[in-house]
């Protein structure tokens, strides 16, 4: 009697233990399936998610060792209390980043996008700033924040939804010396798209910017998202609505 027919005829004579068996092995099986599906599943979904939200690094200067970096020193003072000697000091780099460094940054297989971010403070004769809530410095009172980006459209303000341009255009690679400001700003200050505001670069001897004078175009308008709530300390060259972005 050949084996296939032993095998029909056992699986015939003992059908519970047949069925059981069959039950166990059925939901092995489907558990073994259910597990590939699910892994292959999360597989899928894992790729989805890196390619809708990317992955991003950050380069920023080696204050500590980079042969571009100047340190000059403003001025000494001297605390009439404990009667220790402290000395401020201006520190920043003789190389900035170009349009050109961000092309060749995109340039790199795998990068989809890159920008670049430059912060300065800087008053503008045209503005009239919203005041903060916060003390500060009183030689700052009439500054505010200058962000000198690659591309207003790539800035993590803007692709987070924090801010939203309203009016006009956003600032591009191929752009040099306009400017993005805030509707309220603009209003405050009479100010529309196509005007020029006016600053000047940093004078280190008078420690002031009273240097080469510098005049940007207004060529688009944000609206932020959201305001300081009430009572949040924040100081006027912090205040959402007095940002100030430039290119590079």
């Amino acid at each position: 009697m050949g084996f296939i027919k032993r095998a029909f005829l056992y699986v015939t004579r003992k059908k519970g233990k047949s069925i059981l068996l069959f039950i166990i092995l059925l939901v092995m099986a489907t558990f073994v399936l259910t597990g590939l599906s699910i892994q292959k599943a999360s597989e899928n979904a894992q790729l989805d998610l890196r390619r809708s939200l990317g992955g991003k690094f950050d380069i920023l200067v080696d204050w500590e060792n980079s042969p571009y970096i100047v340190k000059e020193n403003l001025q000494e003072e001297v605390d009439k209390e404990t009667g220790k000697t402290s000395t401020s000091f201006l520190q920043y780099s003789t190389v900035q980043l170009t349009p050109d460094n961000i092309s060749d940054i995109q340039a790199i297989p795998g990068v989809k996008y890159c920008s670049a971010r430059q912060t300065a403070l800087a008053p503008f004769e045209e503005f009239s700033l919203f005041p903060g809530t916060a003390g500060g410095d009183a030689k700052y009172k009439s500054h505010t924040k200058v962000l000198g980006v690659y591309s207003t459209e790539d800035d993590e303000l803007f692709t987070a939804g924090t801010l939203a341009l309203v009016k006009g255009r956003h600032i591009s690679g191929g752009d040099s010396h306009v400017a993005v400001i805030s509707q309220d700003l603009a209003e405050r200050s009479g100010l529309q798209i196509g005007d020029y505001i006016t600053t000047h670069s940093y004078n280190t001897k008078e420690q002031n910017f009273t240097g080469e004078e510098i005049r940007v175009q207004i060529i688009g308008l944000f609206a932020p998202d959201a305001v300081e709530q009430f009572g949040e300390l924040v100081t006027t060259y912090d205040k959402i609505q007095n940002r100030v972005f430039v290119d590079l």
